[in-house]
């Protein structure tokens, strides 16, 4: 299955700072059933801005259709919206 840009839907939590933290990620798999993971731990957070748009990445290691992946998840700010980035390997 190929994870690259895929929109996901995801239960984050939010501190009192503002902060975002992913816990829970549910995708669509090829055969259209959905899967869901709950995020095991997050290697790495990034801020960034492509060209006026703002996200947050995040390094996140899962278990998925029963092998641990490490995932880059992107979190759009304005839209409010969760993609799976890529699949680190």
């Amino acid at each position: 299955m190929d994870f690259t840009n895929k929109p996901i839907e995801a239960i984050s939590k939010f501190n009192s700072l503002g902060e975002i933290t992913p816990l829970k990620i549910r995708l669509e798999n090829d055969d259209q059933s959905f899967v869901t993971s709950t995020i095991n731990s997050i290697i790495y957070v990034k801020d960034n801005n492509y060209a006026g748009i703002n996200t947050i990445d995040y390094g996140c290691k899962i278990c998925i259709e029963d092998r641990e992946q490490l995932l880059e998840l992107r979190y759009f700010v304005s839209d409010h919206k969760w993609t799976i980035r890529k699949v680190i390997y």
